[in-house]
């Protein structure tokens, strides 16, 4: 969705692929579930299990990352110094001019959540951890709407005013590690409809004319959509849809996915160059084949010698799907 977004801004099409840059919101509500679902199988007001979490956190996403940001500088491309130390998303919301990958952001506000995430599932106590996840949900809103009143146009970017994607896909792992989510598939399918619904009337109605409020909530219709999906897809989705989100070129793209997200825009600036004259069919097969072949190879070559490493040294705890009272 990422990548369809990107390309249709660099052909300029237009149309509903706008939505397209929603694929960030799911991005947010997933890694929150799957995050969230790791910590909360390990015992709480254990150190161990911080250590293992950020171990294996950071053998997945520091190869690639800061491997991406040295090629850059050994290329001439020197990033800024936010980009080095995953605040990116800072001088981008002060419009201050900075070198280095625009959609590094939302992995700068997900390492960032990371950096406080561990500790509260371990060390809060756990009947108060739902409601803390539905407070940084409505306080995203909240500053959203605030930030608006002031005009600014770079509220996407702040960390606390995105973190309700990420607190929406804590909260499915939440409920459904305590058996609520299971009981109501109806519910959640209901969800997506009045979601979906409200999305597609905003963007046919409101979204040429820039309302401060229809601005704010955006973003979290998105997030209520794509979470109450997940959770229907977990709890209550049809076989054709398991077996499709099953299917191993689905699984092995998911697999690559980190890298297609952190690769795509330099291999889109390289088949989208102003000296190259192709068709539009020709533009989209080498951006996306290009890039999936370069993610392709850097998983085997690179990434996955981090992956086996982490295996080893911070095995994770093993989860069931079964649930308990938390």
């Amino acid at each position: 969705m990422v990548m369809s977004y990107h390309f249709c801004q660099y052909t300029k099409m237009r149309g509903p692929w706008a939505l397209g840059q929603t694929g960030v919101d799911l991005f947010f509500v997933l890694s929150g579930f799957l995050i969230t679902s790791i910590l909360l199988v390990a015992p709480e007001k254990d150190w161990r299990e911080v250590r293992t979490f950020y171990i294996r956190r950071t053998l997945r996403i520091f190869p690639l990352y800061y491997g991406f940001l040295i090629v850059m500088a050994l290329s001439g491309i020197v990033a800024s110094f936010w980009f080095w130390i995953y605040l990116q998303n800072i001088p981008l919301k002060l419009a201050m001019p900075v070198v280095g990958p625009d959609h590094f952001w939302s992995l700068a506000v997900e390492e960032q959540f990371y950096l406080v995430w561990p500790f509260l599932v371990f060390f809060l106590p756990r009947h108060w951890l739902t409601r803390t996840l539905w407070a940084i949900v409505a306080m995203a809103l909240v500053f959203r709407i605030l930030i608006e009143c002031y005009h600014s146009q770079f509220y996407p970017f702040v960390m606390f005013s995105r973190f309700d994607g990420l607190a929406a896909g804590a909260l499915l792992a939440t409920y459904y590690r305590r058996g609520v989510l299971q009981r109501h598939p109806r519910r959640l399918l209901l969800l997506i409809i009045v979601s979906a619904v409200a999305i597609w009337f905003q963007w046919w109605k409101f979204a040429a004319h820039g309302y401060p409020l229809n601005e704010a909530v955006k973003f979290s219709l998105a997030t209520s959509l794509y979470a109450a999906f997940v959770g229907y897809i977990i709890v209550g989705g049809s076989t054709l849809t398991n077996r499709l989100l099953s299917a191993p070129p689905l699984r092995f793209i998911g697999r690559v996915s980190y890298g297609l997200y952190v690769y795509h825009l330099v291999v889109f600036s390289f088949m989208l160059s102003p000296n190259r004259h192709l068709s539009l069919g020709l533009q989209f097969i080498g951006c996306f084949g290009g890039t999936f072949l370069v993610a392709v190879l850097s998983w085997y070559g690179y990434e996955s010698w981090f992956i086996r490493l982490k295996n080893k040294v911070a095995p994770e705890r093993k989860s069931t799907y079964s649930y308990v009272k938390v």
